[in-house]
């Protein structure tokens, strides 16, 4: 794990940047719901929130991220980053139904040594609300 991560504006990322991300995709997206919640199977639990996930966004549950309630070891994290082909350089952005669980992914990542990470504190819950926004 790195020696201190600094929490900072680039710490949190916004609705508009990921929007500008489905054309410029300058960070990978990974949604750590549930499966059937990310392809949009199950029901969402939020009233008006639609079902399915951002475009472009990778699925991670964070399930995975775990053993028995506690994280994996920063090698086993470190594989499965990089079998969903994110090196330590890409940026990457955490999300899922309202910006809690994505911390869970979110820290995975630091504890795998990947540095350049933010979160999407909207997550779904803003993405799925908004009408005017695609969704797989």
């Amino acid at each position: 794990m790195p020696d201190a991560y600094v929490f900072n504006a680039d710490s949190v990322v916004l609705k508009h940047q990921v929007i500008e991300n489905l054309s410029t995709n300058e960070f990978s997206v990974i949604d750590v719901r549930a499966v059937d919640r990310f392809g949009g199977v199950a029901q969402e639990p939020r009233k008006g929130v639609r079902r399915g996930h951002i475009p472009n966004s990778i699925n991670l549950p964070f399930e995975l991220l775990l053993n028995d309630n506690k994280y994996k070891s920063p090698a086993e994290l470190h594989k499965l980053f990089s079998s969903m082909g994110q090196d330590d350089a890409r940026r990457l952005v955490f999300s899922c139904g309202s910006g809690i669980t994505a911390c869970i992914g979110l820290v995975a990542a630091l504890l795998a040594n990947y540095t350049n990470i933010s979160l999407y504190d909207g997550s779904w819950s803003e993405w799925g609300s908004d009408l005017s926004l695609p969704v797989k």
